[in-house]
């Protein structure tokens, strides 16, 4: 069994590659937004703000260690992306939305980025 090392656990920090910190009293959030987009998309982390259609996903079979492995890389990832959007939003709009249990998808501040 090889573990792959994936491509977005190599950003050390995503401010130098987003420098705007998005704020609540400022009117940037669209072009934070694209650029969170992009990268996500970049860095192949895209499904963990933008759910997948169901119809886009494939049905193949696979054994339980490679699920396993797949489940446990993607929590990770998950894990990363909402460290990012930490991380380039400010602290007071870091307070309204942290919350315990929270995954990327949900984070309050990523609910528009599928526009």
């Amino acid at each position: 069994m090889t573990d792959k090392f994936h491509l977005a656990l190599s950003i050390s920090n995503i401010k130098n590659l987003i420098p705007i910190t998005l704020d609540i009293d400022k009117s940037q959030y669209n072009s934070w937004a694209h650029l969170f987009k992009q990268h996500c998309k970049a860095y192949d982390v895209i499904d963990h703000i933008i759910t997948p259609d169901a119809d886009s996903s494939s049905s193949t079979t696979s054994s339980t260690n490679e699920t396993t492995s797949k489940t446990a890389l993607w929590y990770s990832l998950d894990v990363l992306v909402l460290q990012w959007i930490y991380t380039i939003i400010s602290n007071g709009l870091m307070n309204q939305i942290i919350e315990g249990e929270s995954t990327a998808a949900n984070a309050r501040i990523t609910k528009h980025l599928s526009r």
